[in-house]
């Protein structure tokens, strides 16, 4: 059902970039999340339409973009790529202050996670005092 909703909605509004991430999502969530591979490929995909890379993240126009980061070190996480992930991570991190709150924390606790994952503690623990 949440596909087919996302499907006409993307009929309606074909520019809509954020309509294609949550259809990558669903599908994602509805392969129980066997499809990295297709989800990470759309996530490099929307990033390329939107003109930004993590290393450019530098402004209000990112945090517009935070989901997008967000879903990318989500599947990094998954794959086991820690460094990489956390590098996303904590350029998310740095624009924290203008997210809603839930997603804010979404971030930190996935920062938490990967630093415990990375054997840096300390990390984890200035952030789960920050929470």
């Amino acid at each position: 059902a949440c596909l087919q909703h996302l499907n006409t909605l993307q009929d309606i509004n074909k520019d809509d970039y954020k309509i294609t991430l949550n259809t990558a999502v669903a599908e994602f969530c509805k392969s129980n999340q066997t499809t990295t591979d297709n989800l990470r490929q759309t996530l490099n995909q929307l990033k390329n339409q939107v003109h930004s890379a993590v290393e450019e993240m530098d402004g209000l126009d990112d945090v517009e973009n935070s989901m997008l980061y967000y879903n990318q070190a989500v599947i990094l996480y998954h794959l086991r790529q820690y460094t990489e992930a956390i590098s996303v991570g904590e350029k998310l991190y740095q624009f924290i202050e203008p997210f809603e709150e839930k997603f804010a924390q979404a971030v930190c606790f996935l920062l938490v996670d990967l630093y415990l994952l990375t054997y840096q503690a300390e990390k984890a623990l200035h952030l789960l005092a920050v929470l």
